[in-house]
């Protein structure tokens, strides 16, 4: 019988204690930490909006049906590190600088080297790779600027193996696409992107960037939410010119907000039964005097 002290336990990792978080947070938060896992990147606008639109409708704020976010797992990023990925070939580049869209990578199982002159195009393929692999040092990814056009998204069709299975996925400009986010790509920008002009090492485990770019996100919603409070208020009574200052009612119209006692309102508002005779004669003279023809004469 194995000794309980030789017992490992189970590790604990970023990734873990954000699952483990996020699955006791709302829905909207919730969306926010799998964009950030499955990119490994700040979350995107369009994950943003997403996330807005999902806590406007878990605070009933919006009358658009609530959509619930699964509670996350780390089964499935498990699985796919157990499984052997290998790239097979890079083609269909499309508006991305001015690379051909007849042109192939074939990749080597062993190692690809590819050549040639400046200015050819081979940083156009290496931003690619580092896009869908959602490297912290990738860089934006142009159009064609000689193009007399429109520029249009940029798009490529990556075949890679996993375990031994092929599969083509076409990318359409979106940075972190599984299972390519497992891939690892360093060159000299990304030396740089670690070291200040000072040259002080200041290296962040990638990891722990998760909780930076989750606060972000979370952050951008507060910021959004706050936006919204601040169209939504105000900017100055619209009942107020309505009442005479000086007037019981006046006081009550101009601080008039979330704390006004609705009853004391509506109290003021009722009238006693000899005021409601009168309102009621001088109604029936107005309406007579309307009724009545007037006649001009020019002398």
């Amino acid at each position: 019988m194995p000794n309980p002290a030789d017992v490992t336990k189970a590790s604990t990792n970023a990734r873990t204690l954000i699952v483990g978080w996020a699955n006791e947070q709302d829905n909207w938060v919730r969306s926010i930490v799998h964009e950030v896992l499955a990119t490994r990147q700040e979350a995107s606008e369009e994950a943003l909006d997403e996330a807005f639109a999902t806590c406007l409708s878990e605070k009933d704020l919006s009358d658009k049906p609530l959509t619930p976010t699964p509670a996350l797992s780390l089964d499935q990023e498990s699985q796919e590190k157990s499984q052997s990925l290998r790239l097979v070939s890079l083609k269909g580049v499309k508006n991305v600088n001015r690379l051909a869209t007849d042109q192939e990578i074939t990749f080597n199982p062993s190692m690809t080297v590819l050549y040639g002159e400046n200015a050819t195009g081979k940083s156009g393929y290496v931003r690619i790779l580092k896009k869908v692999a959602a490297v912290r040092s990738a860089e934006e990814v142009l159009p064609d600027i000689h193009a007399t056009s429109t520029p249009k998204p940029p798009q490529a069709a990556l075949t890679f193996t996993l375990n031994g299975e092929a599969e083509t996925v076409t990318w359409n400009g979106q940075a972190g696409v599984r299972p390519f986010t497992r891939m690892s790509i360093f060159d000299s920008k990304a030396v740089s992107f670690h070291l200040d002009q000072e040259l002080t090492y200041s290296y962040t485990p990638r990891d722990l960037s998760l909780f930076q770019y989750v606060n972000h996100g979370i952050a951008a919603i507060a910021s959004r939410l706050a936006d919204a409070k601040s169209e939504a208020e105000l900017s100055s009574n619209p009942f107020l010119h309505r009442f005479k200052l000086g007037s019981v009612v006046y006081p009550k119209i101009e601080t008039l907000g979330a704390a006004t006692d609705i009853a004391v309102l509506e109290k003021l508002a009722a009238l006693p039964e000899s005021e409601e005779g009168k309102l009621t004669s001088l109604q029936q003279a107005v309406e007579a005097l309307t009724a009545v023809p007037l006649t001009f004469m020019q002398s």
